[in-house]
């Protein structure tokens, strides 16, 4: 539980998400050699999450369509819909890009 990562705090219940971004600001407090480093780990990663975040919306959207059935229930136009969105969000993002 104290090793997730800072992007994967939305996923924890909120007790916690307050603990674990509790032990990351003292992470930043702390002196130390990798204090810098945390934090500059800490801070590529959040900036890379809210870059990233039309590219996640776009794929609850199309996640949204296929449940309603907007668009086809085909695993092979999902696979090309990924890859497509995969592709834009490596050409538009360059090194914060995600890899998958």
């Amino acid at each position: 539980m104290w090793n997730v990562p800072l992007q994967d705090l939305a996923s924890l219940q909120w007790p916690q998400r307050q603990e674990q971004q509790r032990r990351w600001t003292g992470l930043w407090l702390r002196p130390g050699p990798d204090t810098a480093t945390h934090a500059l780990a800490a801070w590529w990663g959040g900036l890379r999450d809210v870059l990233a975040w039309p590219f996640d919306a776009a794929r609850h959207q199309h996640a949204a369509g296929v449940r309603f059935g907007a668009w086809p229930r085909s695993l092979l136009e999902s696979q090309r819909f990924e890859q497509q969105l995969g592709l834009w969000e490596n050409l538009t993002l360059g090194p914060l890009a995600r890899s998958r």
